[in-house]
């Protein structure tokens, strides 16, 4: 089972980031190719609670 981190999300949310097109081809291979992969129940809040603007 692969765990993808909050920060690839994000990175992978945020299009203006200089990680943004790593980490869309690295979800892109993770749900094309064969293991298992889950988010934590823990990333959305991870994000909610880490954003100063959310709170």
């Amino acid at each position: 089972m692969i765990a993808v981190d909050t920060n690839v999300l994000v990175y992978a949310y945020r299009e203006d980031g200089a990680h943004h097109a790593q980490a869309v081809a690295a979800l892109q291979d993770l749900v094309s190719g064969p293991p298992p992969w889950a988010v934590p129940v823990q990333c959305p809040s991870d994000r909610v609670e880490g954003d100063p603007a959310i709170r």
